[in-house]
């Protein structure tokens, strides 16, 4: 993945960066080998998929974005980095809050040869356009997928047969956002495995990542543009200040302007080159690729520095070769924008039972919000072979910028089935 108008003698890293394009559905499918935000996960090995849960709540993470990264290696033909995170705020909010260095995210990493049983070796003429490479690619698969999050499921829908779960608290969402209503309208399946054709209420939601060279900029930020951000900063705080006590109020406005520090400032001049950015790809050697990440706060910028110091070095090595990892590419927040991050799966209609779950009389969306400065990726710099397992997890580290406001979250009512008439059945 690399730009032709790129200077390979440059002693600056190539920086591509990654964009939300609406497409149809259909070209999102696995056997296009598009990246993409939101939706289902599109796995390369629908075989071997595993099971992703929140390390707080132990429920299912959903897919954040899913990015095609092929590689050198033979064995890594096709090669896929998964991005996943928990939809419950309570649990973000808690790994803020905590000094464990559990994270409500998961990074896995899948690749195949050229020659594999799920995919053709040698595509037709038009490919992207073919809808017959889609069909055959599911012929393949001999495995139910949750409706709800899109793992691999366990059980289906005793009523009609024809959705699947991968548990009962994906079973009981889907039914109260949408599976209720259509349930016994629902014909029986034909195939051996079903397989959701488009995304839930409980996914984000989905696009497709397109790639291009970041832009060249000789325009100089003024210091009078960043005390105009600050000062808009400061009035969206005004707003909410009820999320605030005055100290922390007072310590973030000082003379009226937002104290930010240096690295906040070169967060904001690079964004401004494009600000619709999701993703930053930082190209070349790891020395380059250390040079090229972008931070947005002082102490991310630490812990990355000391990823890179071969005196002290502390970026996990890779469980199986234990070859060091290096940078991927960043996440950036503008992606919670696009994917609606924080908009809640219950629609206006559905908030009495929406309550029901929260146990209070509020509805709050908030309970649904996903916050983060940036996130950086780091994968196994051999891409080595995963063998068996099907998907490697590697490594994630989160940069926040501000305190966050994500609200509480009340524990999911799996428990109260008054109004689930449907009923699941575990085939396991």
């Amino acid at each position: 993945m690399a730009s032709e108008a790129y200077d390979p003698n440059s002693t600056e890293p190539e920086i591509l960066l990654g964009f939300c394009e609406k497409v149809d559905n259909w070209e999102l499918h696995r056997a296009y080998f598009r990246p993409k935000a939101g939706g289902f996960p599109a796995w390369l090995n629908p075989d071997q998929t595993p099971k992703v849960l929140c390390p707080f709540c132990q429920q299912s993470q959903m897919l954040l974005l899913q990015a095609y990264a092929e590689k050198r290696p033979e064995h890594a033909y096709h090669r896929v980095i998964y991005v996943f995170t928990c939809r419950n705020g309570e649990c973000h909010k808690t790994s803020i809050e905590s000094s464990d260095a559990k994270l409500p995210y998961t990074v896995l990493r899948c690749q195949l040869p050229q020659n594999n049983q799920y995919y053709e070796l040698e595509p037709c003429e038009n490919y992207e356009n073919d809808k017959t490479a889609m069909v055959n690619a599911d012929k393949k698969i001999a495995k139910d997928f949750c409706f709800n999050c899109g793992q691999l499921a366990n059980g289906r829908c005793t009523g009609c047969k024809s959705v699947a779960y991968c548990g009962k608290t994906c079973q009981v969402n889907h039914w109260k956002t949408g599976h209720k209503k259509v349930c016994k309208t629902k014909k029986k399946p034909t195939s051996n495995f079903i397989y959701p054709t488009k995304k839930s209420s409980w996914s984000f939601d989905e696009y497709e990542i397109v790639i291009e060279p970041e832009p060249e900029t000789d325009k100089k930020t003024k210091k009078s543009e960043i005390e105009a951000e600050n000062a808009k900063i400061m009035a969206e705080i005004a707003e909410k200040g009820d999320d605030y006590d005055d100290d922390d109020l007072q310590a973030m406005a000082g003379d009226g302007k937002l104290k930010v520090d240096k690295v906040f400032e070169k967060f904001q001049k690079r964004m401004k080159r494009d600000p619709e950015q999701v993703l930053r790809y930082i190209q070349d050697d790891v020395r380059k690729r250390s040079a090229g990440i972008l931070h947005i706060s002082e102490e991310g910028k630490q812990q990355s520095d000391n990823f890179y110091n071969e005196d002290l070095p502390s970026l996990p090595t890779c469980p199986l070769c234990k070859s060091e990892r290096v940078l991927e590419f960043q996440v950036m927040p503008q992606i919670l924008n696009q994917i609606n991050a924080d908009k809640s799966p219950f629609k206006p209609k559905d908030v009495t039972l929406h309550e029901k779950l929260q146990e209070n009389e509020k509805l709050a969306t908030s309970n649904f919000g996903v916050d983060f400065g940036v996130l950086n990726v780091y994968t196994c710099k051999l891409s080595c072979k995963i063998d068996k397992n099907g998907y490697a997890e590697e490594f994630l580290t989160r940069e926040m910028v501000a305190p966050d406001s994500i609200g509480a979250m009340g524990e999911n009512d799996e428990d109260d089935e008054s109004d689930d008439e449907s009923d699941y059945s575990d085939e396991e």
